[in-house]
């Protein structure tokens, strides 16, 4: 039989860079360990940055600004990853410089995306659908019945989307279940797949708080958010890292090199 472990892991900063001239907080991160870079998504624009210095390296070009949300190909041995910029996809290869290979267009924006193999799944303001890559067809998957539709990888042909605001469920590519549900604490603003653990971002969140006689009136802090770790194989939570109230930095996206479950990375948003 299959013993859980209950061991908790200590964790810690090693590296930290301000992007002085982005406005806005990260939302997107890729790291490519094999080549030692680090794509890095702020203010519409896709950044190339050194993996362990965290400088800036060459320029994306052109169609590294207005960019929504980017992926990479899980669980491939080429680097091939794929750009969303208004109702268009581009599909680049790294061999040394970023090439494009291939354009494809959408029926409508979206906001989320994950790609294996052929198969890219979208997730639209409705819905999930899945796209094929080589005939630039889509068909629905799921209905999505929260405010933002979330899709994580976990094995080839399985992935966690979010079907209600803190409900995640397992399915195939066919929409099938492929495991138990799991419940979050909060709706997660971004969630990485470490084998066997699903790692969420529970953003902060604002509480009223009472003053402490009937004559004071109640006032409003923000909780400094939560990391929750879920092993996937029993669905249960294991671990929730909370951070200070009120919060010096939230954290706004998390990054899980590949699927591969190497170089966790998390960026805030301030």
């Amino acid at each position: 039989s299959l013993v859980l472990s209950p061991t908790l892991y200590k964790s810690g900063m090693d590296k930290k860079k301000s992007l002085g001239h982005c406005k806005k907080p990260v939302v997107g991160m890729q790291v490519f360990p094999d080549f030692g870079r680090l794509l890095v998504l702020c203010d519409g624009n896709l950044e190339v940055l050194n993996l362990y210095t965290l400088d800036q390296t060459a320029p994306f070009g052109d169609k590294g600004k207005g960019v929504n949300i980017f992926c990479s190909r899980k669980g491939s041995p080429d680097y091939r990853f794929c750009v969303q910029s208004k109702k268009r996809l581009y599909f680049y290869e790294y061999t040394g410089t970023f090439e494009l290979y291939k354009e494809l267009v959408l029926p409508e924006n979206i906001s989320r995306m994950e790609w294996v193999g052929n198969t890219v799944c979208l997730g639209f303001k409705k819905e999930y659908a899945l796209l094929d890559v080589e005939t630039g067809q889509t068909h629905s998957l799921l209905a999505c019945e929260r405010s933002e539709p979330l899709i994580r990888m976990v094995e080839v042909g399985e992935m966690v989307l979010g079907y209600m605001e803190d409900v995640g469920v397992f399915v195939d590519f066919q929409g099938n279940p492929t495991r138990g549900n799991f419940q979050w604490g909060a709706p997660p603003s971004s969630v990485g797949y470490y084998l066997p653990y699903l790692v969420s971002i529970l953003p902060p969140t604002p509480v009223k708080e009472s003053g402490g006689n009937l004559s004071q009136s109640s006032s409003t802090i923000t909780t400094g958010g939560i990391i929750q770790v879920h092993n996937i194989l029993n669905q249960k939570l294991i671990q929730s890292i909370p951070f200070p109230s009120p919060p010096p930095f939230s954290f706004s996206c998390l990054s899980d090199s590949r699927g591969r479950g190497e170089f966790p990375l998390l960026a805030s948003s301030t």
